[in-house]
């Protein structure tokens, strides 16, 4: 399954003991796989983060993914290639993917 062009809002959740607060940021192209994340808050290659955002009606809570890459850009922003960790995450992610392309 290809990717899909997107803006979603996500709200970023970094692992535990890291004393760091929650970030919003946004999916720009986005797979059953996992995607492109824009943020503010920085973000380093290999770190884990947990997103949780809403799409076409479904919520999608605490999805662990890990930064494979993670660069700042000239206007601020970290921009991150994600890859989803949870096996059933990214199949009902990919089933609401394939329905919503196919109609």
């Amino acid at each position: 399954m290809s990717s899909t062009c997107v803006t979603l809002p996500v709200l970023i959740e970094f692992e535990p003991g890291q004393f760091r607060r929650e970030a919003w940021g946004r999916v720009e192209r986005l797979s059953h796989r996992g995607g492109t994340l824009a943020t503010l808050a920085p973000i380093v290659p290999d770190e884990r983060l947990r997103l949780s955002f809403q799409l076409w009606g479904q919520s999608f809570r605490d999805i662990p993914c890990v930064a494979v890459e993670a660069e700042k850009d000239a206007d601020g922003y970290f921009q991150a290639e994600i890859a989803f960790q949870d096996e059933a995450d990214r199949r009902r992610l990919a089933k609401l993917l394939w329905d919503i392309l196919s109609r």
